[in-house]
């Protein structure tokens, strides 16, 4: 669990969305192996990706997947460390949160693998994490092989 946010990391504002985020994966029996808050910076963002890749199947992120003028940086870097592009689950995501608020059509996010973790980005606002996690923990509508 990576929390992307300046003012987050700066303890100027209290993550709430990194907390969402890790009550609903413990809520599906996941443990949580690490939870940290870095500034929105490129670099900072990758070196932390990189650090827990080997080790982690999951890395979620959280932080500005929007419009906003500093939302490209969390998505931009977490997108330069992808080696494999998983869209389809951006677009569940999407698609999932658009039955509930038109402004999921904004959001951006990235997913995607490196080696064998497959990282995915969600939004920094409480709602928009809670909404876009909600898609990884439906029941299947496919019936059981």
């Amino acid at each position: 669990m990576l929390v992307c946010s300046d003012s987050t990391a700066a303890a100027k504002r209290e993550d709430r969305s990194g907390v969402i985020i890790q009550e609903m994966l413990k809520a599906h029996n996941a443990e949580i192996a690490d939870y940290k808050i870095v500034p929105d910076e490129p670099t900072a963002i990758q070196q932390q990706i990189k650090a827990r890749c080997s080790g982690h199947s999951f890395i979620f992120t959280t932080g500005g997947t929007g419009l906003g003028p500093r939302d490209s940086i969390h998505r931009g870097a977490v997108k330069a460390t992808l080696e494999r592009d998983a869209d389809g689950i951006t677009e569940a995501m999407r698609s999932y949160g658009q039955m509930r608020t038109p402004l999921a059509m904004m959001s951006r996010g990235v997913a995607g693998s490196m080696g064998n973790t497959l990282i995915v980005t969600l939004p920094g606002s409480s709602d928009g994490a809670r909404e876009s996690l909600k898609p990884f923990f439906r029941p299947s509508s496919m019936p059981a092989a």
